[in-house]
C-alpha cells in the first residue's frame, strides 16, 4: 500500500465515522447537553478539566488550549490549567509497554550515527 492508499484510507475511515456520528441523534444530543454543561460551568466560574493518555491527553490538551484562545469568535479567556506529569509521547510509550508485565521501561530511541 502506497502512501496516496494510506491517507485515502484515513479520510474515508474519518468521513464514515463522521457519517455515523450525523446519524445517530442521541450522540448527538449528548454532546450538545454536555457543551451546554460545559458553557454554564464557565459562565458560572466553574472550571473545565480535561485529560487523556497519550495521543488523548494532546486532546485534552489542546481542548483546555481552545478555551483559553479565541478559538472561532472573538470572546473573554477562559482561565485553563494543564495538569500532567509526562510529556505526550513519554506517557504513550509508557501505556503501551506498561500494560505489558514482561516490560518495565519504555525503549529509548536510537541515536542516530553522525
Amino acid at each position: 500500500m502506497n502512501a496516496l492508499d494510506v491517507v485515502t484510507m484515513n479520510l474515508k475511515q474519518s468521513q464514515q465515522a463522521l457519517a455515523q456520528l450525523l446519524a445517530s441523534p442521541d450522540t448527538l444530543a449528548n454532546i450538545a447537553a454536555a457543551a451546554q454543561l460545559i458553557g454554564q460551568s464557565i459562565a458560572d466560574g466553574g472550571r473545565v478539566f480535561s485529560c487523556g493518555n497519550g495521543g488523548s491527553m494532546c486532546d485534552a490538551m489542546h481542548f483546555a488550549e481552545e478555551l483559553s484562545g479565541r478559538y472561532r469568535d472573538d470572546r473573554k479567556a477562559c482561565e485553563e490549567k494543564c495538569d500532567h506529569l509526562t510529556g505526550s509521547k513519554k506517557n504513550a510509550c509508557e501505556s503501551d509497554y506498561y500494560s505489558d508485565k514482561n516490560r518495565t521501561e519504555a525503549p529509548k530511541p536510537e541515536k542516530k550515527p553522525k
